[in-house]
């Protein structure tokens, strides 16, 4: 599954939404969910080490 996650931007927000650092907003539009930062302290690893990451 790790090697998986290097193929696709797609895949690193699945595993972020699958693990809770993405929750579901909304309803679902076809294929594509509304996804949101749950707390603080999910946005805060998320400003600083995953954006990094994703950069």
């Amino acid at each position: 599954m790790y090697a998986e996650i290097y193929q696709t931007i797609d895949n690193i927000w699945s595993l972020l939404f699958t693990t809770g650092y993405l929750t579901q907003r909304g309803r679902a539009e076809g294929r594509q969910l509304k996804l949101a930062i749950p707390n603080l302290e999910i946005q805060d690893i998320f400003e600083k080490q995953i954006m990094e990451f994703l950069a």
